[in-house]
């Protein structure tokens, strides 16, 4: 990826040549040990003697009464776990064979820094033709204001050499985009970096909102590239 990656950028935006419910059960009575034995009291008529009630008859049916009426236990409902939610990714295209093969002209709207004074139209497409035009879109990058990363490149010398001074865009200048149906996304500067032309995570999308925009480096050369994240403006 990282050998073909650098194939579709070494010329493309320069401007040289990612409870089980608990198991609950009613306390459980323990009858105390019957020690005691019948008492024997004698009879005033015949002498002989009568037993009066054992101890453990007593007990006995004490605790057969209390379980009997005891309300029994109402089991809890396992609690269910949110299912987790995912976010499928966009999936950018493979660079191109060929820069230099003319593709459909596509505006997507436009795409303004008032840091550096520039508001141009940028277009669906990585090719040199459309870099020509103005920005390009990485086809199958995330799309203005969606989650994902949001690539986009650009001439720095050649035509209007639209992304001539991006390195100089410091943390919190701000790009907006702005769709053709009107809706405008901010996105901030977080950082701005030099690379090599085999630096394929300048495409990685990720489930966060972001920008990435890139030129060759330095102004002419295709040496390296110059590469600036940004992210959406809550």
């Amino acid at each position: 990826m990282a050998a073909a990656l650098a194939a579709g950028l070494l010329f493309g935006a320069c401007g040289g040549s990612g409870s089980a419910a608990d198991d609950q059960t009613g306390p459980t009575v323990t009858s105390p040990a019957a020690t005691a034995t019948a008492t024997v009291a004698p009879s005033s008529s015949t002498g002989t003697a009568t037993p009066t009630s054992s101890p453990t008859d007593t007990t006995t049916r004490k605790t057969k009464k209390a379980n009997k009426n005891e309300a029994k236990p109402t089991p809890t409902t396992a609690a269910t776990a949110p299912t987790p939610t995912t976010v499928a990714l966009p999936v950018p295209i493979a660079p191109p064979a060929d820069d230099e093969a003319a593709e459909p002209v596509v505006p997507l709207g436009t795409l303004a820094i008032p840091a550096l004074d520039l508001e141009r139209t940028f277009y669906d497409g990585i090719r040199l033709p459309t870099f020509d035009l103005g920005p390009g879109h990485w086809p199958g990058s995330a799309m203005p204001g969606q989650p994902g990363n949001v690539v986009i490149g650009g001439h720095r010398t050649n035509s209007n050499a639209d992304f001539r001074y991006i390195d100089q865009l410091s943390a919190g200048d701000e790009m907006i985009l702005t769709t053709n149906e009107g809706a405008s996304f901010t996105y901030v500067v977080e950082s701005t970096e030099i690379t090599s032309p085999f630096a394929s995570r300048v495409i990685y999308q990720t489930p966060r909102k972001t920008a990435t925009l890139f030129a060759c480096h330095p102004p002419g050369s295709v040496r390296q590239r110059v590469v600036v994240h940004l992210s959406m403006a809550p």
